[in-house]
């Protein structure tokens, strides 16, 4: 992907499925003999691909799941009772627990057009 990128090969990299296999951990970035962050050119690629339109459909699932429940996997009855199971509270601290809050993470992507332009990709298919 890299290599793509660096050579000036646009589409082939934004069109290339590794481009979303990244976990943006950044260890590429901290490991580079070069000084290169693989990460943010990765992550601005990705930008660019999704301005056009070129993004795997479970990324623009995820969205609308994080839009709906503010996470990208959302919370079920078999996690609940392992969570249980070792002590925890059912639901993390998070969205789940602070439902509240949801609206302000629906606000930031609604600003960005994130879930309107998750939602007409997809319509698209």
């Amino acid at each position: 992907f890299m290599r793509r990128c660096v050579l000036g090969l646009e589409n082939e990299a934004l069109t290339d499925p590794d481009l979303w296999l990244c976990t943006t951990c950044y260890s590429c970035t901290d490991r580079c003999p070069r000084d290169i962050a693989p990460t943010d050119v990765i992550m601005a690629m990705r930008n660019l691909a999704f301005k056009r339109d070129i993004v795997p459909k479970n990324f623009l699932q995820t969205v609308q799941l994080i839009y709906s429940s503010g996470h990208g996997v959302p919370n079920n009855d078999v996690n609940r009772a392992a969570r249980t199971k070792l002590g925890l509270p059912a639901d993390p601290p998070t969205t789940h627990s602070y439902p509240e809050f949801v609206k302000g993470i629906q606000k930031i992507i609604d600003h960005y057009g994130l879930k309107e332009n998750a939602d007409r990709i997809l319509k698209g298919d």
